[in-house]
């Protein structure tokens, strides 16, 4: 793969692209140069190169899994987890997509008009998007850390504070709203179409679809695991609170 030109690398996998931008590299100014020349250019080792390659798809595998067992575990570990893919996204993702939103210039607009608006929508999204992370997480995730401590007793709470706190968070309406914006990503797939883009098109524009496509990907299985196992474990913890206030408390 070190002899071959980084436009056809990044052309077959777009996982080229994100480990070239971890070593600091952006693909698209060195497009017509071999990964060979790149690694020289820059400095990088190649083993380390390859090494950053294969822990993408170690961590592919080791998130695969987990996610497949997700229900399994205690909400406490569910919401450590997702946490974890949000800090994943906001320092990560995020900037990588926004980096490659920026680069856009008038090459990129006259094939693909809809790329200059994606420079104006874009980062509208990425600020509501983390807003809507920190708030779930201030809220959302509180509350339940909040719960589960109420409930396994290593934390005391009067019964007027207790029920101020389930009548605040709301957490049923939070779990119906949560389940209708399943990515937020549809005003971006819209004028996109569907992040769609020929092979002739410009690398970067390939690159960012492809990118967009699979953010879009994974924003909908993460909100999966929102709505099919944190919403259910949260009321559920809900529900024994509210049994606890009424057996315990004497709450009529």
């Amino acid at each position: 793969m070190f002899t071959r030109k980084i436009n056809e690398l990044v052309s077959e996998d777009s996982v080229f692209a994100w480990v070239l931008h971890y070593f600091g590299v952006s693909f698209y100014k060195y497009s017509d140069l071999t990964l060979d020349e790149v690694c020289v250019e820059k400095g990088i080792n190649k083993n380390l190169f390859v090494s950053q390659l294969e822990l993408m798809a170690s961590h592919e595998v080791q998130r695969d899994a987990f996610s497949s067992k997700v229900d399994e575990y205690p909400i406490e570990l569910v919401i450590e987890y997702l946490k974890h893919i949000h800090h994943k996204f906001v320092k990560e993702k995020l900037p990588y997509l926004s980096q490659l939103v920026n680069a856009l210039d008038e090459r990129h607009f006259k094939n693909h008009p809809e790329s200059k608006d994606l420079k104006f929508i874009f980062p509208t999204f990425v600020k509501e998007f983390i807003e809507h992370i920190y708030d779930e997480e201030d809220e959302l995730f509180s509350y339940a850390f909040w719960m589960n401590k109420i409930l396994k007793g290593s934390l005391k709470a009067s019964t007027y504070e207790i029920n101020q706190k389930i009548t605040s968070n709301a957490l049923q309406q939070h779990a119906l709203e949560h389940h209708i914006h399943e990515s937020g990503m549809e005003g971006i797939r819209l004028i996109t179409n569907g992040y769609s883009f020929v092979p002739s098109d410009e690398v970067l524009i390939e690159v960012l679809y492809t990118e967009l496509a699979n953010f879009e990907i994974e924003l909908i299985k993460h909100a999966k695991i929102e709505n099919e196992v944190f919403f259910p474990k949260a009321l559920y913890l809900e529900n024994k609170l509210n049994n606890y206030m009424k057996t315990n408390l004497n709450l009529n």
